[in-house]
């Protein structure tokens, strides 16, 4: 069955407006109120209209926080206090800008004067002193403080004439002298396939006595003609090295000779004629020859482990005679170097120092006045004038000569003395070994 037809829609609003209609109304009346384009897109939009809301102008000078006051514009304004505070710092390091410099230069003022006063002190001390040790004692002293016077600002004109004064007391005690002569007598250079290490020297009449550790010989030297030979070294014939050696007037019936001591203690005599033999020798069992010297026909031992001196008396076959005691002491445990003038005995120890036995007395020299001690043992010698004594100091190129009273009298330098390594003396001559080279000196 057929259902009838829908009825249209324009027939049942036959009397409203078209839609098209309506909404072409609603968009005019919109275009008369705004400035929305009837177009339907959005117009740009002008400068007075961005502005929506306008900030008002401030009513009051800012708002307080705390302790801070904020402007309206954001900034910082300080109280006044601070800027107080602010202006008195910088017063005052103006101030002290001003004054402090001053201050600085009063305090060095004040110590420069201090320190010419200290060295007046001294240097007039150092001149009322007749210890020698003192005077260069107090010298030294006023000369470190006078330099670090020079080194102050405006030290140099007070400082440097009370320095140079000082300078000149202090080189007339060192007292270093020229020789008057020196000689060349042999050239040791190139001898043997080492150099030499001179531990002794002995000189006789005619011929010079080197004992060489290096080379575990006994070197003869011609003092007239400077020709080397070896005497005494390690072979068949004489089968340990050498550790002293001494010169004997009158050794044996066969006149004087030089005398060697071995490694074992053995005793030898080596003659200018050109003989070598072993002698008799009395030596006590556990006996250390330490050191030995010939003098007035008796050979004396320096026996260093058993602190003893012995004296041997000399006998036509050596000595074969018991050794005599002629000295014991403590302190001789520690000597290394012996020397024997007319019965006095001189001993040279391991630090240097040298003490002197004699008529049973024992004495110390001291070395008063002296600019370095002797730091190594060398063996003293007796110079003949005024009973001075004079020792060679290796470590610093030079002989030192003592007074009597051990105090130090004056010391030889020399460019010859260079690389000194033994010294001896005979007949008021010394006799060095410097720089492998055989020199005789005029004192």
């Amino acid at each position: 069955m057929r259902q009838a037809p829908a009825p249209s829609l324009a027939s049942h609003h036959t009397s409203a407006a078209p839609v098209s209609k309506l909404a072409e109304d609603r968009r005019m009346e919109l275009a008369s109120t705004t400035s929305v384009p009837t177009s339907g897109r959005l117009a740009a939009v002008g400068p007075a209209a961005s502005a929506l809301v306008r900030a008002r102008s401030s009513i009051g000078g800012g708002r307080r926080s705390g302790s801070r006051t904020t402007s309206a514009s954001g900034g910082f304004s300080p109280p006044s206090w601070l800027i107080v505070l602010v202006a008195a710092v910088l017063l005052v390091g103006v101030v002290g800008w001003a004054t402090i410099p001053a201050l600085f230069d009063s305090d060095d003022a004040t110590r420069l004067a201090q320190l010419i006063d200290e060295a007046e002190r001294d240097l007039a001390t150092a001149d009322a002193a007749s210890q020698p040790d003192l005077r260069r004692e107090t010298l030294t002293r006023a000369r470190g403080i006078l330099l670090e016077a020079m080194a102050m600002e405006g030290g140099a004109a007070l400082a440097q004439p009370l320095l140079q004064l000082a300078d000149r007391e202090l080189a007339s005690l060192d007292a270093i002298v020229p020789p008057a002569a020196i000689r060349l007598l042999a050239d040791l250079r190139g001898f043997g396939e080492a150099p030499i290490a001179a531990r002794q020297l002995v000189v006789s009449d005619s011929h010079a006595y080197v004992l060489d550790s290096a080379g575990g010989q006994v070197i003869s030297i011609n003092l007239s003609t400077g020709k080397k030979l070896i005497v005494f070294a390690v072979g068949e014939e004489t089968p340990l090295a050498p550790v002293a050696i001494t010169y004997a007037d009158v050794s044996r019936p066969g006149g004087s000779a030089l005398l060697v001591a071995d490694e074992e203690g053995s005793l030898w005599a080596w003659s200018s004629a050109g003989w070598v033999a072993r002698i008799d020798f009395a030596r006590p069992a556990g006996l250390t020859m330490t050191d030995m010297y010939f003098d007035d026909g008796s050979l004396y031992v320096l026996d260093a482990p058993g602190a003893t001196i012995f004296r041997f008396a000399a006998t036509p076959s050596g000595f074969s005679s018991g050794p005599v005691v002629v000295h014991e002491a403590p302190e001789l445990a520690s000597a290394r170097r012996l020397m024997v003038d007319a019965g006095s005995l001189l001993t040279a120890h391991e630090d240097g120092s040298v003490r002197r036995v004699s008529g049973g007395f024992a004495l110390t020299l001291s070395q008063a006045g002296i600019d370095r001690p002797l730091a190594t043992a060398a063996t003293p010698h007796t110079s003949g004038l005024a009973e001075e004594i004079a020792i060679l100091d290796a470590s610093a190129d030079r002989i030192v000569i003592l007074g009597e009273d051990g105090s130090f009298a004056r010391q030889y330098r020399h460019e010859d003395l260079e690389n000194l390594t033994a010294f001896t003396m005979r007949d008021g001559f010394g006799y060095v070994i410097s720089g492998e080279q055989l020199r005789r000196i005029t004192f």
